[in-house]
């Protein structure tokens, strides 16, 4: 029996969905929560801007990249850690992948060869606040057989 794998995802949460080939229906196989999301960069910066001096005087360094960027990029790899996991593993043949598109940027930079091989789809959507039911009733097109034949 083949397995794919659907993963719906946002700055703030992600789900990993198991879809066995003989019903087609979701199992939902992890959740994970990123709590720092929903912080602003003033509450997720712990120091001032360190200081330079230069020809006109001292001027404060920032980051060109915010800590809510940072948070986003840090969740990213651990989504993609347990997409990795489960690859590397052979949970899954292929996967669609259904991401906020502010997000998708993030999971995009830290994609591994191997995995960007098993995307069937990519849906630029945000789906994570939507019904688990109601997300596999949206994706039930993409995942009928044809989904199943390019995994086999």
């Amino acid at each position: 029996m083949v397995k794919n794998w659907v993963l719906v995802a946002c700055q703030a949460k992600a789900k990993i969905f198991e879809i066995a080939s003989n019903n087609h229906h979701f199992k939902l196989i992890k959740e994970m929560e990123n709590p720092k999301a929903a912080m602003k960069n003033g509450d997720l910066e712990t120091d001032r801007p360190g200081v330079a001096r230069g020809p006109n005087g001292r001027t404060a360094l920032r980051s060109k990249k915010g800590a809510k960027d940072h948070e986003m990029e840090v969740f990213s790899k651990q989504v993609l850690d347990e997409i990795n996991k489960g690859r590397n593993s052979s949970q899954f043949e292929k996967i669609i992948m259904v991401v906020d598109p502010g997000f998708l940027a993030h999971l995009e930079n830290h994609l591994k060869d191997t995995v960007k091989k098993t995307i069937f789809q990519t849906i630029p959507k945000n789906y994570i606040n939507t019904p688990d039911k109601k997300v596999e009733d949206l994706l039930k097109d993409v995942v009928k057989d044809s989904f199943f034949a390019a995994a086999a």
